[in-house]
């Protein structure tokens, strides 16, 4: 099974898109991304989409993003992993 580690930067695909950040699928894992992992980005809660300059992060197209794994735990119920935008070269990839 894929098992990401702290401080890989893997690419994922935003599968929603919530106030406090993004939820991104890398591969069968499930990626948060708080907004506090997310700097300089903006909650759109009109349009229910995170902005950084020109690019968006939406679910309600394929949006594929690069992310740092920053922290992660595993126990009865499955794999928990926290990931950042913050750094160069992570973000919006397409």
């Amino acid at each position: 099974m894929f098992r990401p580690f702290v401080g890989e930067v893997v690419e994922g695909v935003v599968s929603e898109v919530l106030s406090w950040g993004l939820q991104v699928e890398v591969g069968p894992v499930r990626v948060a991304i708080f907004s506090v992992a997310m700097p300089h980005h903006v909650y759109d809660a009109a349009r229910n989409l995170w902005r950084f300059e020109e690019d968006e992060y939406s679910d309600q197209e394929t949006t594929i993003v690069r992310l740092r794994v920053i922290n992660m735990r595993e126990d009865e119920n499955g794999l928990y992993v926290m990931g950042s935008l913050d750094g160069d070269a992570l973000g919006r990839v397409r």
